[in-house]
């Protein structure tokens, strides 16, 4: 079987408004449901990075220093050096601080994105139209347009390379909501969604994170 792990938030990361121990459940439940065996670890120091074939980051810090950010920081370029697949989660494109003030750019690097002070925000926490591109990639192939209940991050500081598989509009501009690429030799994807449990109770949401998943692991039919 496939190990797949997740940093979630919970002790070394954490904030007032993200519910890391549920949501990393309700991620760890989509993994087991895809054949993978799942570590959650709220604490860097107890995640074994080297064992893991797929790595899934659902944490934050309000953009404070962390105990684990040199393991973190280095369990990530590791995995990622090795050509492993990488998931990031919501708010977890946040992680490391905002450059220039971060102790490690290369987050962005890695994600393609990153919330720009003053710049980035969301709208109120509601239904949200996720707009899907069906014929831009394998992931979304076939998937339709749906509405969920979550947080919809917007005007994210974005590098020229990605290219939104899904997206929600805000002031009459799209914001990119989940997209793939490659970095080195490793498969990443990024999905912004997943604020709370609310939104995993959509099993439109379920089956675009499940495809995600499967094109990751390379066994997206």
């Amino acid at each position: 079987m496939t190990s797949a792990l997740i940093i979630s938030g919970g002790s070394d990361y954490s904030d007032p408004w993200h519910p890391f121990a549920e949501t990393s459940k309700r991620i760890a439940g989509v993994l087991e449901a895809a054949g993978c065996t799942t570590l959650i670890a709220d604490r860097v120091a107890d995640a074994d990075f080297h064992d893991a074939q797929l790595l899934v980051v659902n944490a934050w810090n309000e953009d404070r220093a962390s105990a684990g950010d040199a393991a973190l920081r280095a369990g990530i370029e590791s995995h990622i050096g090795a050509g492993r697949p990488l998931l990031s989660v919501h708010c977890s494109v946040m992680l490391f601080g905002a450059p220039p003030e971060s102790a490690w750019d290369g987050w962005e690097a890695i994600t393609g994105a990153f919330w720009e002070r003053d710049v980035s925000l969301h709208p109120p926490f509601g239904d949200a139209v996720v707009r899907i591109a069906t014929d831009g990639h394998p992931i979304v192939a076939g998937v339709r347009d749906f509405t969920v209940q979550d947080e919809r991050y917007s005007f994210l500081r974005m590098r020229p390379d990605v290219e939104p598989l899904a997206w929600h509009e805000h002031e009459g501009v799209e914001h990119p909501l989940l997209w793939a690429r490659t970095v080195r030799d490793a498969r990443v994807v990024v999905d912004l969604l997943g604020h709370d449990a609310r939104s995993y109770d959509s099993p439109a949401r379920r089956e675009l994170l499940a495809r995600a998943i499967a094109w990751l692991l390379d066994d997206l039919d």
